[in-house]
């Protein structure tokens, strides 16, 4: 068995959450970034096992989603961000860490429990590996997580003109270094 760490300033974790509802077209669709979590790899063979852990107080929004996928990174002003940013830690994920456990038989699956300061869920996510030229392996995936399942409560707008939908969209892209002895 041996244990490797993953290169947290190489990794990156995104969260997309989309608006709906009658006026959802005036709402922002956000891209989240997960700064500062921490985690290891466990390998024994072809099994395998990570935990991640995300605080929830350096969960950032980066910008606005535009229809074509692109970031506007100046649709947002300043306090509104910074307004976005107390919801989620005050109303929407009311606690410290957000933990991701993992665990696969195999490098292209995982299974993993997501459990959140008021809630959990299962799921399964397939992964892309490759061997990078610097060494470590590139760990890439995606998957949708339900709020609701999370304990996050229904998000609304002002006048419930719209809310946040139900499923966040969530890409991971991890180097995992070699073998740290």
């Amino acid at each position: 068995m041996s244990n490797r760490a993953i290169d947290v300033s190489a990794s990156r974790v995104i969260l997309r959450t989309r608006a709906t509802g009658l006026l959802a077209r005036f709402a922002h669709d956000l891209e989240i970034v997960a700064e500062g979590f921490e985690g290891t790899v466990e390998v024994d063979g072809d099994r395998w096992s990570t935990e991640l852990t995300f605080p929830v107080r350096r969960l950032r929004v980066i910008g606005s989603l535009k229809k074509n996928g692109k970031i506007d990174f100046g649709a947002i002003s300043t306090s509104d961000l910074a307004e976005i940013e107390r919801k989620i830690r005050d109303e929407c994920l009311r606690g410290s860490n957000v933990r991701v456990t993992a665990e696969g038989t195999s490098p292209s699956r995982a299974q993993l429990q997501v459990i959140a300061p008021e809630g959990r869920q299962h799921v399964s996510c397939p992964l892309r590996v490759s061997e990078r030229a610097k060494g470590g392996h590139q760990v890439t995936g995606e998957v949708r997580l339900s709020l609701s399942a999370l304990g996050v409560p229904e998000i609304k707008g002002p006048l419930k003109a719209f809310k946040v939908f139900d499923e966040v969209e969530v890409e991971v892209d991890f180097v995992v270094k070699e073998d740290a002895g």
